[in-house]
């Protein structure tokens, strides 16, 4: 093998194991958050104003690369009857909520629209049928 060939390939190997600590970074960051929104970090012991009826304030505008990763999936906590995830609001454990921070969270650590597909498919599943990383979906 020449010289030529074994930096081609230690090339190879250092940026696959650049992108497998990113992967795993990415994922970890993403770990936390869930936790921290599913114990409801920051949230105070002082009882709430009572609630209003069900008048919800307009929800933000996603961000274009989570909407994009979103369009990839229905709401994954199980009682919002097949709700696009774009739309969804719910704050369910592994609702929509929590599933966009935990994309926002992915793609703000690099990883890119196909590969936050996949980690979130792989973590909440809720993947729409006929859908996949590679899959452009307008939104």
């Amino acid at each position: 093998m020449s010289q030529e060939s074994r930096d081609v390939a230690a090339a190879g190997d250092r940026r696959r194991r650049h992108e497998s600590a990113r992967m795993a970074l990415a994922l970890g960051s993403a770990a936390v958050l869930s936790v921290a929104l599913y114990f409801g970090c920051g949230k105070s012991d002082q009882p709430s104003a009572p609630k209003q009826a069900e008048s919800v304030a307009p929800a933000q505008p996603l961000d274009p690369d989570v909407a994009r990763v979103a369009s990839h999936f229905l709401c994954p906590c199980g009682e919002c009857e097949n709700m696009d995830l774009r739309e969804c609001t719910c704050e369910k454990r592994r609702g929509a909520t929590e599933v966009k921070a935990v994309i926002a969270t992915l793609l703000h650590s690099g990883l890119t629209v196909d590969q936050a597909i996949s980690s979130v498919a792989k973590e909440y599943g809720g993947l729409k049928p006929g859908s996949s990383p590679g899959t452009q979906r307008s939104h």
